[in-house]
C-alpha cells in the first residue's frame, strides 16, 4: 500500500522534496489553520472580548500544530517503511541478476559456435559445387533434367487435383436436385462454395465452362428459395434465422442481396404510410405538416428498433446497414416529396393568384431538420465537424454524412433556388395587407376614400405601418437565415431586402398622394417608380369636393387658428373674392408635420436595420470553433468558483452553450451540403462576406437621420441596401414637399385672386386703397405667414421635422406637373445659395472676431476670458436662431411667396395709375412682415416695387432710357454705361434680364409705347 502510495511521487523526474512538502503540509494542516484564521476574524470584531480572543487563538494554534507534528510523524514512519520496502527489493534484484549473468555469458558463448560451424559448413558446400563443376562438365545437364522431372511431378500434382475436383462437379451434377430438395440452405452453401472453387480449378478445361454458367442458376435457385423463408425471418425478427441467411449469402457472395430484402422488408410499413397520404380527404399545409411530422415519428421508432437489431445480426457495420436503409427508404419517397411541399404551401385561386405560404414551407423544411438532427445519436457525424462554415478547402463532411444529407434535404433543394422569388410575393402581399389606407378602409367597413379620416392615416402611418414593416423585414431575414443558411447572400438582398423597402416607399408614396386626394389641396400627384400615376379612382379626382361632405378644405379652422392684423383703409367687402375661404387648415399642417417626422424615424430605423443585418449575416456565418473556445475559457473561469450553486449554473450554462455549438455545426453542415463542389457559389458566398466585412469595418461612422439634417449632408458610409436607402430618402424628400404644399397652398390660392381683383376692381376704381378687395389678399397671406412660427412652435425642438435642403437637391420629387416641380427645385437651390453665402458671410465675421480677441487677449487675459465666453454664447443663440427648424421652413415659404408674386403679377394683363400704386403698398407690407420673420426681401421683388411706385411720367422717362440703353448696348458693345441725363437719378442704375422683363411687362400693363 504505501509502494502504491508514494513510488509515483518519487519517481517524476521533476521531484522536488521542498515543494512536495510544502504542499502536503497545505492540504493536511491547511484546514486548520484556515479554521483559527476565521475565527481569529470574527474574535477581532468583538472589542468587548480582546482577552479571550488571545487565548482562544492561541490554543487553535496549538491544536494546529499539534495536528501538523501528527502528520509529519505519519508521513516520517510511511517513508522508513517505504526505503526498507526499496532496500528489501534491490537486494533481492541484484542477487538474481548475478545468479543470471553466468547463464547468459554460456548461451552467448554457445551461440557464437555454432554460427562458426554453420558458416564453415556453408563454406564447404559451396567449395564442394564448385569442384563438381570444374570436375565433371555433365553436371549442368544433370541439374537440367531434375528440374524438368520436378516441373513433370508439379503438372501430375495439378492433374491429380484436377481430376478430382472434376469428380466433384459430376457428383455434384447428380445430386444437385436431392441437395435443394432437402431444404438444408447452409449445406447447399458449402456445397455451393466447394463447386466454386472446382471451378476455378477447372477454368482453363472447355468441358466445364458451361457447368460455370449453371453455377449461376445454381445460386439464384438457391436464393429464389431463401427469398420467402428470409422476408418471413426478416418480418418477425427472428435474429437467429436472419444470421443463418445472412451467412448463407455470404457464402455465395450474395450479401448485397440479402441487405435488399432487409431494406425492403423494413421500408414497406413505411412506404405504405406515406402513401396513404394522397388518399386523406383534405391535403392542406397544416395537415400536411402535421402529418409529416407523425411520419417522421414512425421512422425514428424503426430506426430506434433497428439499430438494437441489427447490432445482433452484423457487430461490425451495422451503422451503416442502418444508414443504407434511411437512404433506401428516402430514395424511394423522394419523387413525390416535391410535389407533396408545392401543393401544401400553394393556395389554390381561380381569380387571384396567391403567393407561396413561405411560413409553412418552413416548417416543413424544420421539421426535416429536427428529423436529421435527432438521428445524431447513431450518426455523430451529422453534427460533429471539424471544418468551418464558408472553408473551401473541406466543402464536405464524411460520405456517410453526404449521403444522408442529400438524400433527406434534396427535395428542397428547388425552393431553396426559388426563396428569393416566393419570398418578396409574400413579404408583398403582407405589406399591402398593412397599407395605411386599406386597413383603415377594413376597419371602416370596406368604405370609400372619404370614410378614411386624414388624421387617422398619419397616426397608422407611425404606430402601425413602419413598425410593422421592420417586423415583417425582421422575419424576412430569419426564414431567409432558417432556409437557405445564408448560401447566397447577394441574391437575398437584392431580390427581397431591397424590394421590401421599395415597396415601403411605393406604399407611402401612394398614402401620400391618397392624403392629397383627401386634403385637396393639389392635384400634383407623385409619380411612382414606374413613370406611371398610382391607380386612383379617377371619378373622384375629378370631384375633390366630394371629400369631407363638401366642405373645402381652407374652412376647416378653429378661431384659436385665426390672427387678424390692421392697415390704413382697411374695412370690409361683401364682394371681395375668396371671403368665404379666409381660413386656412391647420390640421393638414400638422399631419404633414407628423408625418414628417415618421419618415424620419423611418429612416432612423433602416440605418440601424441596414448595420444590424450586415452583423447578424456576418455572426450567423461565424466559426463555431471559435464560440467553443470562448466557452471553454468562460468554463475555466468559473469553475474556479467554490460556490456549489454557482457551479450547478456553470453546468447548465455549459449544457446551453454545447447545444448551441452543436446547432450551430449542424446548420454548417447542411451550408456545406447546400454548396456542395460547386466552386462558383463558394467564391460568390466569400466575396459577399468580405463585402460585409468591408462594410461594418468602414472607418465613417453610422450617422442617424437627425444627424444628417443637421449637417446637411448625405451620410457617406457604404450601406449594405443602398437601393433602399435612395428610396427612403426620395420619400423623405417626397413628405417635405407635402409639408411645404399644405403651408404654400393657401398663398397660391389668395395670389390666384390678384388679377381678377386687379381687372374687376382696382382699374375700375380711381383710388383702390378705400376699397379691401385689394387690402383682402393682402393681409390674409401676411396673416397665414405670422401664423405659420405659432404653428412650427410644436416642433422646434424635433429634430425629426427639420428640412434636409441636401436631400430634398439630391432626390428631386417628380409629380404630374413639371412647371411646379421646376419652382420647387429652383426655389431650394436660391435658398441654398443664399444660406451658402450667409454663412460664409458669418465665417468671416467670426475670423475677423476671432483675430481681434487674440489681439486683447496679449494685454488684459483675464478680463477677456469672461467677455469672450459671454460673446461666444450669444453668437452660439443667433446660430440657433438661424439654424433653427421654424426659421427653415419660414424661410423656404417665404421665398415661395415672393416667387409666386412675382409670378402672378406677370399674369396682370392692365395697370392704371392707381393700381400700381396699391400693388407697390401691398408688396411693402409684404416686405415688412418678412423683415419682422427675419426673412430678406426678394431682389427682383423689390425692383418690381420701385417700378411700380413709380409715377406715370417718372416711368416713362425710365422706360424710354432704358430701351434707349439697350438699343446703345446692341449697336456698340463695348460701351455699356450711359451718362444722359434722366428725370429721377436714383431709379436709374443697369438692370439684369430679369429686371428688364419686368419693366417691359409693367410698360406694357401701362400701356406706355
Amino acid at each position: 500500500m504505501i509502494n502504491n502510495e508514494l513510488k509515483d511521487i518519487f519517481s517524476s523526474n521533476d521531484f522536488n522534496s521542498k515543494t512536495w512538502i510544502n504542499n502536503l503540509l497545505n492540504d493536511c494542516g491547511g484546514s486548520g489553520i484556515a479554521k483559527s484564521n476565521q475565527q481569529q476574524q470574527q474574535q477581532q470584531q468583538q472589542q468587548q472580548q480582546q482577552q479571550q480572543q488571545s487565548i482562544l487563538t492561541d490554543q487553535n494554534n496549538i491544536k494546529a500544530e499539534l495536528e501538523i507534528e501528527n502528520i509529519c510523524s505519519n508521513y516520517l514512519s510511511k517513508l522508513q517503511l517505504y526505503q526498507i520496502e526499496l532496500n528489501i527489493s534491490l537486494e533481492s534484484i541484484t542477487s538474481e541478476s548475478l545468479l543470471i549473468v553466468p547463464k547468459s555469458i554460456r548461451e552467448v558463448d554457445r551461440i557464437r559456435k555454432e554460427s562458426l560451424h554453420l558458416k564453415n559448413r556453408i563454406k564447404s558446400i559451396s567449395s564442394k559445387i564448385g569442384e563438381m563443376n570444374n570436375e565433371s562438365p555433365q553436371s549442368m545437364e544433370t541439374v537440367s533434367v531434375i528440374e524438368k522431372l520436378d516441373q513433370v511431378k508439379s503438372r501430375m500434382e495439378i492433374s491429380i487435383r484436377s481430376l478430382k475436383e472434376a469428380e466433384k462437379l459430376l457428383s455434384f451434377s447428380k445430386t444437385v436436385d436431392q441437395l435443394f430438395s432437402s431444404n438444408d440452405f447452409l449445406m447447399i452453401s458449402d456445397k455451393l462454395e466447394e463447386v466454386k472453387q472446382s471451378l476455378s480449378v477447372l477454368s482453363d478445361v472447355p468441358e466445364f465452362r458451361e457447368q460455370s454458367k449453371k453455377f449461376n442458376i445454381y445460386q439464384d435457385r438457391l436464393e429464389s428459395q431463401l427469398k420467402q423463408p428470409l422476408q418471413q425471418s426478416l418480418q418477425q425478427k427472428d435474429l437467429e434465422s436472419c444470421k443463418n441467411y445472412l451467412k448463407i449469402f455470404t457464402n455465395i457472395q450474395r450479401q448485397d442481396k440479402f441487405f435488399i430484402y432487409y431494406y425492403q422488408v423494413r421500408i414497406d410499413p413505411l412506404k405504405l404510410l406515406w402513401n396513404s397520404y394522397s388518399s386523406s380527404s383534405s391535403s392542406s399545409s397544416s395537415n400536411f405538416h402535421n402529418w409529416l411530422s407523425k411520419f417522421y415519428d414512425e421512422v425514428l421508432i424503426m430506426i430506434n428498433s433497428e439499430f438494437n437489431w441489427l447490432s445482433g445480426l452484423c457487430p461490425i457495420d451495422y451503422t451503416q446497414v442502418l444508414e443504407n436503409l434511411i437512404i433506401h427508404l428516402f430514395t424511394t419517397i423522394n419523387p413525390t416529396v416535391q410535389s407533396r411541399i408545392d401543393q401544401a404551401i400553394t393556395t389554390v385561386n381561380q381569380t387571384i393568384q396567391q403567393p407561396i405560404k413561405v411560413n409553412e414551407l418552413l416548417s416543413i423544411y424544420k421539421t426535416t431538420c429536427s428529423f436529421l438532427k435527432s438521428l445524431s445519436p447513431i450518426f455523430p457525424n451529422i453534427i460533429n465537424s471539424s471544418s468551418t462554415p464558408t472553408s473551401t478547402s473541406s466543402t464536405s463532411t464524411s460520405p456517410s454524412v453526404d449521403k444522408l444529407f442529400k438524400v433527406i434535404f434534396e427535395p428542397y433543394k428547388y425552393f431553396q433556388n426559388k426563396f428569393s422569388e416566393y419570398e418578396i410575393k409574400s413579404v408583398k402581399s403582407q405589406l399591402q395587407s398593412i397599407s395605411p389606407i386599406l386597413s383603415l378602409q377594413n376597419k371602416s367597413g370596406g368604405g370609400g376614400g372619404g370614410n378614411v379620416d386624414f388624421t387617422n392615416i398619419i397616426k397608422n402611418i407611425e404606430n402601425q405601418f413602419i413598425p410593422k414593416s421592420f417586423q415583417i423585414a425582421q422575419q424576412s431575414i430569419e426564414r431567409f437565415f432558417d432556409f437557405t443558411h445564408t448560401t447566397d447572400i447577394d441574391s437575398y438582398v437584392n431580390t427581397v431586402l431591397n424590394q421590401i423597402f421599395t415597396e415601403i416607399s411605393l406604399i407611402l408614396r401612394d398614402t401620400i398622394n391618397e392624403l392629397k386626394f383627401i386634403t385637396g389641396l393639389t392635384t400634383n400627384y407623385i409619380i411612382g417608380s414606374s413613370g406611371t400615376f398610382p391607380n386612383f379612382n379617377q371619378q373622384q379626382i375629378n370631384t375633390p369636393s366630394s371629400i369631407n361632405d363638401g366642405v373645402d378644405p381652407i374652412k376647416k379652422l378653429t378661431n384659436s387658428h385665426t390672427r387678424s392684423h390692421s392697415r390704413n383703409g382697411s374695412g370690409s367687402n361683401s364682394n371681395s373674392v375668396g371671403t368665404s375661404t379666409t381660413l386656412q387648415n391647420w390640421e393638414y399642417f400638422q399631419g404633414a408635420m407628423n408625418l414628417l417626422q415618421s419618415i424620419h424615424q423611418l429612416l432612423n430605423k433602416f440605418l440601424q436595420f441596414d448595420n444590424s443585418t450586415s452583423l447578424n449575416i456576418i455572426h450567423y456565418l461565424g466559426n463555431s470553433s471559435s464560440n467553443n473556445n470562448n466557452n471553454n475559457n468562460n468554463n475555466n473561469n468559473n469553475n474556479n468558483n467554490n460556490n456549489n450553486n454557482n457551479n450547478n449554473n456553470n453546468n447548465n450554462n455549459n449544457n446551453n452553450n454545447n447545444n448551441n455549438n452543436n446547432n450551430d455545426q449542424f446548420i454548417c453542415n447542411i451550408r456545406k451540403f447546400l454548396l456542395g463542389k460547386d466552386l462558383n457559389k463558394i467564391q460568390k458566398l466569400q466575396t459577399s462576406v468580405q463585402n460585409l466585412e468591408n462594410l461594418i469595418s468602414s472607418p465613417l461612422p453610422l450617422q442617424s437621420s437627425a444627424s444628417i439634417l443637421k449637417d446637411q449632408s448625405i451620410s457617406k458610409k457604404p450601406l449594405l441596401l443602398q437601393e433602399s436607402f435612395n428610396q427612403i430618402s426620395k420619400l423623405l424628400s417626397i413628405s417635405q414637399h407635402f409639408v411645404y404644399e399644405t403651408l404654400i397652398y393657401f398663398i397660391k390660392l389668395k395670389l390666384k385672386e390678384l388679377p381678377k381683383i386687379v381687372s374687376n376692381e382696382w382699374n375700375n376704381n380711381n383710388n383702390p386703397s378705400q376699397n379691401n378687395g385689394g387690402l383682402s389678399y393682402i393681409s390674409q397671406i401676411t396673416d397665414h405667414l405670422l401664423t405659420i412660427p405659432q404653428q412650427l412652435d410644436p416642433y422646434s425642438e424635433e429634430e425629426l421635422t427639420r428640412f434636409s435642403l441636401s436631400t430634398s437637391l439630391q432626390y428631386p420629387i417628380k409629380t404630374c406637373s413639371n412647371s411646379e416641380d421646376d419652382f420647387y427645385q429652383n426655389l431650394l437651390i436660391q435658398y441654398q445659395r443664399e444660406k451658402q453665402f450667409d454663412d460664409e458671410q458669418l465665417l468671416i465675421e467670426k475670423l475677423k472676431e476671432k483675430q481681434e480677441k487674440e489681439k486683447e487677449q496679449q494685454d488684459i487675459q483675464d478680463i477677456n476670458i469672461n467677455t469672450n465666453n459671454n460673446e461666444n454664447d450669444e453668437n452660439d443663440e443667433d446660430d440657433e436662431l438661424e439654424d433653427g427648424i421654424a426659421h427653415q421652413w419660414i424661410t423656404i415659404v417665404a421665398k415661395a411667396t415672393e416667387k409666386l408674386y412675382l409670378q402672378t403679377i406677370v399674369e396682370i394683363i392692365t395697370l392704371n395709375e392707381s393700381s400700381c400704386q396699391q400693388l407697390s403698398n401691398d408688396i411693402g407690407y409684404l416686405f415688412n412682415v418678412l423683415s419682422a420673420l427675419g426673412v430678406s426681401a426678394e431682389p427682383l421683388l423689390q425692383k418690381t416695387q420701385s417700378l411700380l411706385e413709380m409715377n406715370r411720367d417718372t416711368f416713362t422717362s425710365f422706360y424710354h432710357q432704358q430701351l434707349h440703353n439697350n438699343n446703345n448696348n446692341n449697336n456698340n458693345n463695348n460701351n455699356n454705361n450711359n451718362n444722359s441725363n434722366n428725370i429721377n437719378t436714383n431709379h436709374i442704375s443697369l438692370l439684369t434680364n430679369a429686371e428688364k422683363n419686368i419693366c417691359n411687362l409693367i410698360g406694357k400693363m401701362r400701356n406706355i409705347k
